[in-house]
């Protein structure tokens, strides 16, 4: 739960150092921000970023240009109410063709969402389960190269997903501890 997203405005100077310029409020409110997430505009001139609304399906789109463009937020009601206690620390990303988007949850479930990269808009929700038989939290979700399948882990499970036939199967369990004995999970990926 957060009550603003703002957008940051780092420069380097020419020592090669950086420093704040500005902090610009984007949106005041109550939101799940811990997945935001980007990918570039269809011109390539800006970043689509998002954040969903507590315990809703309202998504607030922002295209973010350079440090003096912003337009947005463009609010959208799609898919499955997201709370809290079921996004928990999942992940969320767009894939590599920018036309989906995936968020990964508590309930084993994967969230997509097709995107369409030159308005912002989301359609298409689909939930696709994978079969996790612990009651581990959801955490890293990564779309292939491709963007023909997804990649989810929850705790030390990896689950590779199918889009298109929506399909899911177990294809990595990892058990280790690190040098204090502390569990050793998956986590998130990034690609």
């Amino acid at each position: 739960l957060n009550y603003n997203l703002y957008l940051s405005i780092v420069v380097q100077k020419p020592d090669l150092s950086f420093y704040l310029k500005e902090k610009r409020l984007l949106i005041h409110g109550n939101f799940n921000v811990n997945r935001l997430t980007a990918c570039i505009n269809n011109t390539g001139d800006g970043w689509w970023t998002w954040v969903n609304g507590y315990s809703s399906n309202q998504f607030y789109l922002f295209k973010i240009g350079d440090q003096d463009t912003v337009a947005g937020p463009f609010i959208q009601e799609i898919g499955n109410v997201l709370t809290v206690e079921n996004l928990g620390i999942g992940h969320a990303a767009f894939s590599p063709d920018a036309k989906l988007m995936g968020i990964n949850t508590n309930n084993h479930d994967l969230l997509l969402y097709d995107f369409d990269n030159a308005t912002g808009e989301f359609s298409n929700f689909r939930s696709i389960h994978y079969p996790d038989t612990t009651t581990s939290s959801a955490e890293g979700m990564v779309f292939s190269m491709d963007s023909k399948l997804a990649y989810v882990t929850a705790g030390r499970d990896l689950y590779q997903i199918d889009i298109q036939n929506e399909t899911a199967m177990h294809i990595a369990h990892h058990t280790s501890a690190d040098e204090e004995g502390w569990p050793v999970g998956m986590g998130f990926m990034y690609p």
